[in-house]
């Protein structure tokens, strides 16, 4: 009698585990960084280009005088304050001739919901150097591995903020590196150094590879789309967000540029 009611218990833990990862599985997705898909992942096929994609570009501006902001102190790290000795300015809104950097660009659109995409062939890479976080900003597929390596001679210890992928931090010596897995598409989340608390990045994970950040020129390119109708996203981390509609046709290529205006686009 023992046996069989242990039996009957160990059948329904098991049904127990296996309704639970069901139910996971189908929760899962998102579209773009806000929403959630229409279809469920095993209803998407993988995008096989035909040749008929095409592509949005653009440059993203500022309109206003942006004052330059104080260095932070780093007296608290020698070797810090001997790699900034004549400052180290806080990168929040870098513009050069108007043209407005770090910033990220995406797409969203039914006509990807359907569909799953190859990982880029890159391995996203951060790093801590002259006691900054370096990108600014990086964008990523969700299911890429992100390397940061320790550029300094000082020890660090950067800390992934995120809200859906795990919570990451580790202590790096000067030269030491690590790789971190991030599985799930996610708004960009904050990267800080619990050593050195004014060093700042973001890292966006993305559930498609159609993203891009401008550089100091402000431009920005999204190449391989299929045709049809998107909505372009402009993410930056002082401005508000920023949407325009845009319909790529076959082989097409669409011009979407953003202004925002200093001070009263800072959110």
């Amino acid at each position: 009698m023992f046996e069989a009611m242990r039996m009957k218990r160990y059948a329904f833990l098991r049904a127990a585990l296996s309704a639970t990862l069901l139910f996971a599985a189908l929760a899962g997705g998102a579209r773009g960084l806000t929403g959630t898909h229409a279809t469920r992942p095993q209803e998407r096929t993988l995008y096989i280009p035909k040749g008929q994609e095409g592509m949005i570009e653009g440059v993203v501006t500022v309109e206003g005088n942006v004052p330059p902001k104080p260095s932070p102190s780093m007296a608290a790290d020698p070797v810090c304050a001997s790699l900034n000795k004549s400052g180290a300015p806080f990168e929040e809104i870098a513009v050069e001739r108007g043209k407005l950097a770090n910033v990220l660009v995406y797409v969203e659109s039914a006509v990807l919901d359907s569909y799953m995409f190859e990982l880029r062939s890159w391995m996203p890479a951060l790093g801590s150097r002259r006691c900054r976080i370096a990108p600014r900003v990086l964008a990523m597929q969700a299911g890429q591995t992100l390397y940061f390596q320790n550029n300094d001679r000082t020890h660090h210890n950067p800390a992934f903020l995120t809200k859906v992928n795990p919570l990451f931090n580790k202590g790096l010596s000067p030269g030491d590196s690590f790789e971190v897995l991030l599985q799930r598409p996610e708004p960009p989340f904050v990267v800080t150094c619990r050593q050195h608390p004014w060093e700042r990045g973001y890292v966006a994970v993305m559930s498609h590879p159609f993203f891009a950040v401008t550089g100091r020129n402000g431009y920005f390119a999204i190449e391989g789309l299929p045709p049809g109708d998107y909505e372009v996203v402009v993410w930056h981390e002082k401005f508000a967000e920023a949407r325009a509609k845009v319909s790529v046709g076959a082989r097409e290529s669409k011009v979407a540029s953003f202004t925002f205006k200093y001070p009263s686009d800072v959110r």
